[in-house]
């Protein structure tokens, strides 16, 4: 269904009812909804807001003699040290345009409302003309620059009817071809307001639609379910992110459970490599596995690398043993912290799909886009690392030499194409346990051409180390003191 925009005869009616508020002062300016401020004035006993929104989904205006409820926000903060105090003297539409200028202490400070669907902005201007404050940063409304805006080809209502210029509002259109000249003139000087299912208009469109005691009114109605709608699309999103974030901590708490599970067989593996050590001479040449008697009478059956001796084959297991040992404190303290963030969220998930928090919208920073748009993913291991790869050649290049710091561990299958992937070493490469180098050599081999080979080379270094030739293509590097390591791709887990 085709909604009833906030076009420019909607404008010029909410300026003609915002009449009754010039000469009061404001007293507060304060958040209400996503993209809207209230300006909260006060003329002796009489107290009335003035609310202007720049939210895409219905960007309007209108006067409301209720008590809403307000919050804060940096806008409205700034707004309001600039503004309390300060006497509205004049409200008035730019033309026949869907623009407001409101304007205070006599041209001291001037507050637009520019209510261009999905461009909509407020911005505060100095008497200079200069751009003080603005709600949505844009080139065209930079602090301290001069505030320019499109000038309306329509100067006034009175020469919109006498043109019949719809402006391209359908809703003004039929405004314009189903009331008389008078009649339009009349709405807007009275503030009539109508509701129908498709919004709220000035004039009636059909017998169904129904008369408000004003415009604003009507608009306020339409607004607040607007508004509602917006909540209800962000508490689903927010369930659905919140689902997401369970799941991958639920997956980080399963694979540190597997790495302290191996860690509860370091004292099996020290058996194994000491009994190995015992019946060497059992091993024969080439062979995959032992199988001997242990402490307790029992068949033992111990694991071989057939490329290995069997005193190489021992070592390995004693180094596997120590590592095990050596992980189990902090792999505890990974699983202890897993489930408390858990829990948290899982708390606050139930919360948000009962309504019992209020979801206040954070601001876009640059943080949250911290790739630029590059196509890089980032994990976490077991043990708590951080590990990013790149998704493709300009992703590579843009990890390996904006985002690794140079003591960050680097790798890359060796002789392949594929993902460049950097571990995060908060400037420790040498506390990076040999678990963790696997775990991002798995993923390097994953993401290679080699994926479905047995067994792939995996280079790794310190970042610093990598560099990319001169007037090479992205993606190309040249890497020193590197070391390599085995892995079998098929066998990796993330």
């Amino acid at each position: 269904m085709k909604r009833l925009a906030f076009d420019a005869l909607c404008t010029s009616t909410v300026v003609s009812e915002a009449q009754a508020l010039v000469g009061a002062q404001v007293t507060g300016v304060g958040a209400h909804g996503k993209a809207a401020i209230a300006l909260v004035l006060r003329r002796d006993a009489e107290r009335g807001l003035l609310i202007l929104s720049a939210a895409a989904e219905y960007p309007c205006a209108f006067v409301s003699r209720e008590r809403i409820a307000l919050a804060d926000s940096e806008f409205s903060d700034r707004l309001a040290h600039r503004l309390k105090g300060r006497t509205l003297s004049a409200v008035q539409q730019i033309g026949f345009d869907r623009a407001v200028e409101i304007t205070l202490d006599h041209g001291t400070l001037r507050l637009y409302a520019f209510l261009f669907g999905v461009h909509a902005n407020l911005v505060l201007a100095s008497e200079e003309g200069k751009v003080i404050a603005a709600l949505r940063k844009a080139d065209a409304f930079r602090a301290g620059s001069p505030l320019t805006h499109q000038q309306p080809r329509v100067a006034s209502l009175q020469q919109a009817l006498e043109r019949r210029d719809a402006g391209g509002s359908w809703a003004l259109k039929l405004a314009f071809d189903q009331h008389d000249h008078q009649a339009v003139l009349d709405a807007v000087r009275h503030a009539s307001g109508y509701m129908r299912p498709e919004g709220a208009y000035p004039l009636p469109f059909h017998q169904s639609a129904e008369r408000r005691k004003s415009f604003s009114s009507a608009v306020a109605e339409l607004f607040a379910t607007v508004e509602r709608e917006r909540a209800e699309k962000e508490r689903e999103k927010a369930v659905a992110l919140l689902q997401k974030e369970i799941k991958g901590k639920e997956l980080a708490l399963r694979q540190v459970q597997v790495a302290l599970d191996a860690g509860d067989r370091a004292r099996e593996l020290q058996v194994q490599a000491e009994l190995l050590l015992a019946y060497q001479h059992q091993v024969k040449e080439g062979a995959a596995e032992l199988r001997t008697v242990g402490y307790e009478g029992e068949e033992v059956v111990i694991p071989l690398d057939p490329t290995l001796s069997p005193v190489a084959n021992a070592e390995r297991l004693f180094s596997k043993a120590r590592r095990a040992k050596a992980a189990r404190k902090d792999l505890l303290a990974r699983r202890h912290a897993l489930s408390e963030e858990i829990e948290s969220l899982c708390k606050r998930f139930r919360s948000v799909v009962q309504g019992e928090v209020e979801l206040t919208p954070k601001p876009k920073r640059r943080e949250q886009r911290p790739y630029e748009g590059h196509k890089i993913r980032e994990i976490q291991d077991p043990r708590g690392f951080a590990v990013l790869w790149g998704m493709n050649a300009e992703a590579n290049d843009y990890l390996t030499r904006r985002i690794a710091k140079p003591n960050d561990l680097w790798l890359h299958a060796r002789g392949a194409t594929g993902s460049h992937v950097v571990i995060r070493t908060n400037n420790q490469p040498d506390r990076v346990p040999r678990d963790t180098i696997l775990f991002a050599a798995h993923i390097a081999a994953r993401n290679s051409s080699q994926k479905h080979a047995s067994l792939v080379p995996v280079a790794y270094t310190l970042a610093k180390h990598v560099r990319r030739p001169r007037h090479a293509p992205p993606g190309t590097v040249m890497l020193s003191r590197e070391k390599v390591i085995f892995v079998r791709p098929a066998l990796g887990k993330q």
